[in-house]
């Protein structure tokens, strides 16, 4: 796992570029032809969930300072090892259920 913050003035470039909205990628490795295979496993949200960030980010508690960190990316890799498309949607899904009970489903912007 790799986990990496960011803040506010990033949390919309980052949200479209998850959610593979974005016309534009300096990641020359993306697949543009495979995008339609990923699939996000928080709740549906508003477009590319930058709305409902906005609202969420209102609803806690938060310094209103350009330096502060108001998002969490988290890379969940799956092990090199053979998996079936079953077993590889059952362990992103134990990876989503897991961050559900640490943080709060209200704090899982998205899973993709």
């Amino acid at each position: 796992m790799h986990v990496e913050k960011f803040q506010k003035s990033a949390v919309g470039h980052m949200l479209r570029h998850y959610s593979r909205i974005s016309m534009y990628f300096s990641n020359e490795n993306i697949d543009h032809l495979r995008s339609d295979l990923n699939y996000n496993l928080a709740p549906k949200r508003k477009q590319y969930d930058i709305e409902y960030y906005k609202s969420r980010l209102s609803k806690v508690k938060c310094q209103n300072r350009a330096d502060v960190k108001t998002l969490c990316d988290w890379i969940v890799t799956l092990p090199k090892e053979e998996f079936t498309e079953e077993q590889e949607r059952l362990f992103f899904r134990s990876a989503y259920d897991f961050m559900v009970r640490r943080y709060g489903e209200e704090n899982v912007i998205s899973a993709w």
